[in-house]
């Protein structure tokens, strides 16, 4: 029982440990711009000017300081209008050419925050209690992101 909990303890001050260092890592990105928005099949790819990409199946939405700008949920919706909603160009349109000025993982949730500018917010909601919500490169290293549990892939190490 002693091992069990000694063992329980470690992996518990590792997650936070992780958590902290996946933040410190995703800070990164700031001062990156969106390159391009897109989705593909059953993901989302967002990718940055100087090389970071974020990928994800779950939910996203574009919030202003008045707003909810635009969600994946309404990307082919109509809401009336004469044409669908494409959520990857008016999220492009929307941020335009803003740089990224603060990355936020939520150590509960692991839900991705990417802040462009003062006003606006790109926030990666996770869906799912035991999938991964979404996987950031920036600077060579990986970081998953998954219900309170944040992995950190390094780069390799050159010998």
């Amino acid at each position: 029982v002693k091992t069990c909990n000694r063992l329980f303890s470690g992996v518990m001050m590792t997650a936070e440990k992780e958590v902290d260092s996946a933040g410190n890592h995703a800070k990164k990105m700031i001062g990156e711009r969106l390159k391009s928005a897109q989705k593909l099949d059953y993901d989302w790819d967002f990718r940055f000017d100087a090389g970071s990409c974020v990928m994800f199946q779950s939910l996203w939405r574009l919030l202003s300081d008045t707003a909810i700008e635009v969600t994946s949920e309404d990307d082919g919706q109509k809401f009336g209008l004469k044409n669908p909603i494409d959520a990857a160009a008016q999220l492009r349109e929307t941020i335009g050419d803003k740089p990224i000025s603060d990355v936020r993982i939520d150590g509960v949730t692991s839900d991705l925050t990417i802040h462009f500018g003062q006003h606006l917010r790109l926030e990666v909601v996770g869906t799912s209690s035991g999938y991964e919500a979404w996987s950031l490169h920036a600077k060579g290293v990986q970081i998953i992101g998954r219900n309170g549990d944040t992995v950190v892939f390094p780069p390799p190490k050159s010998t």
